[in-house]
């Protein structure tokens, strides 16, 4: 093994202990791996600076820097004459402040919420910087094996961390402090239920495409048991459940069951469209088929086992309450779009903003954000910025899928990587489809994990695409093609 590299050490301890730490909700934390995040990637960018500029320019680190620039542009005060024309309701509210405090030639910025803004600017620069230098050591094929089993051994940590909670809720020590969950719902070491199941939904695709990349290993044990024992004992089958290989399955089952038990109706549905989605797209085994399939019934059982057939139907009807109240609360919400078009109201200021046009906010939502980061994204940064935004996505994620289509959908044509591949786009997919009905965008943790996921997967396509020693490492080794020899008499020479 190759001597790892301090900057390394770093990626790895940022992704291993966020969670662990509930960086989202601790401001000190939270200011720590900003600082590190920054610091490593601004060592790393003066180091490779003279690499960078020869690289070929594209579009899209242009237009997430558009972005951060224009957040940073929201908080620089500007004259009232200028705000008239980006914002009318911004100016018509500032002028209403001075005559009624009788104050002359007040500047102001475009955001309500100033330190909020400057925050946000500050922290997408990091998540920029955590793409690019992430992407960089990943590129490594020994680095990008042990992001993935730090992602899986930490999502079957945390998996377990939530069924102990859900078993013992009594014992006060394994709860996060102020835990905003109902019902004494496993959180983890997060302080929202429906986050924590955001975060294994991201975690659980890794696993299983980790474990899926080792099969070979399993397959291979067991062919040289049959050869050596003739028959397995039971024994053999124990060690089998314990290989190296299935490890990362049992962190699949754990972190599935966990999500089932975390109550979050987001995350379960997330959870069964994403496994859908596996079950279409990755051509398993006969054996994982198995294993697969009676992890999810078993699942099943277990969350009908926990709420009882009253508990379910009682949690379905909350579930359709809170989206006709969500869709209330968000209708609410478009008269700030409509009063600020443009610029929006600022990063972090719609918990401020909300009380002015909200005064009488339903009882079951909190009103510090929107639950729904596509509509808060537009409410903060304007329509134009947003629009850039989902262009942004959007042209990430055709780009992306059109790829995962063209590969071979049979297990022995296909590689590792290409089920890696597969594995984070998955993730992705179930990080941006919680965003629609919840907040994440602002947890520090979740926002982490999808870059590096991202970062894993611009990786892998750059080394695919672009590297001229490529070699696949094929899932099953290839079958060698035949020679078709003709048929030839002895002693007979064929005519010519």
């Amino acid at each position: 093994m190759n001597k790892i590299k301090p900057n390394t050490l770093i990626l790895f301890f940022i992704i291993a202990t966020i969670p662990l730490l509930s960086g989202a909700a601790q401001p000190l934390i939270n200011g720590l791996y900003l600082f590190l995040t920054l610091l490593t990637g601004g060592i790393w960018l003066v180091l490779n600076l003279e690499e960078l500029t020869t690289h070929k320019f594209t579009c899209r680190p242009f237009m997430v820097l558009t972005i951060i620039a224009f957040i940073t542009l929201t908080t620089v005060n500007l004259p009232i004459h200028i705000i008239k024309a980006i914002s009318p309701v911004r100016a018509d509210n500032l002028l209403d402040a001075l005559q009624t405090g009788q104050f002359i030639n007040i500047t102001t910025a475009l955001s309500y919420y100033i330190p909020g803004s400057q925050f946000y600017a500050v922290y997408g620069l990091t998540l920029f910087l955590f793409f690019y230098f992430s992407s960089a050591l990943i590129k490594s094929e020994q680095n990008q094996q042990i992001v993935l089993w730090i992602i899986a051994i930490l999502g079957g940590l945390e998996a377990i961390h939530g069924i102990l909670q859900s078993i013992s809720p009594e014992l006060e020590i394994l709860r996060f402090p102020g835990s905003a969950s109902p019902e004494n719902y496993p959180t983890g070491s997060f302080s929202n239920h429906n986050h924590y199941a955001a975060f294994l939904n991201m975690c659980w695709p890794i696993s299983l495409v980790l474990g899926l990349s080792r099969v070979k290993k399993v397959f291979e044990r067991i062919e040289l048991l049959k050869i050596k024992n003739k028959e397995m004992s039971i024994i053999d089958w124990i060690k089998l459940l314990v290989h190296q290989a299935i490890l990362p399955l049992w962190c699949t089952a754990f972190i599935i069951g966990s999500i089932i038990l975390s109550r979050s109706t987001t995350g379960i549905l997330v959870m069964f469209f994403l496994v859908i989605l596996c079950r279409i797209v990755i051509p398993y085994p006969r054996l994982i088929k198995i294993i697969f399939s009676g992890i999810i019934y078993s699942a099943l059982l277990l969350y009908g086992w926990a709420m009882g057939i009253q508990g379910i139907t009682t949690h379905i009807t909350m579930f359709l309450h809170t989206i006709q109240v969500k869709f209330g609360y968000w209708n609410d919400t478009l008269t700030m779009l409509r009063d600020h078009p443009y610029s929006g109201i600022g990063m972090g200021a719609f918990q401020f903003m909300a009380p002015v046009y909200i005064p009488v906010p339903p009882d079951s939502l909190l009103q510090n954000h929107v639950h729904n980061d596509y509509l808060e994204l537009a409410l903060e940064l304007g329509l134009p910025i947003t629009i850039l935004l989902f262009a942004w996505l959007l042209i990430g994620f055709f780009s992306y899928g059109r790829s995962i289509y063209k590969m071979p959908h049979k297990m022995e044509k296909m590689t590792r990587d290409e089920i890696v591949i597969i594995g984070s786009f998955y993730a992705l997919v179930g990080f941006a489809l919680t965003a629609s009905a919840n907040s994440i965008f602002h947890a520090q943790p979740l926002t982490f994990y999808a870059v590096a996921l991202l970062a894993i997967l611009h990786s892998i396509m750059n080394r695919k695409n672009t590297a001229e020693d490529y070699k696949p490492e094929y899932l099953f080794p290839q079958k060698k093609p035949v020679r078709f020899v003709p048929y030839r008499k002895a002693g007979r020479r064929p005519r010519r």
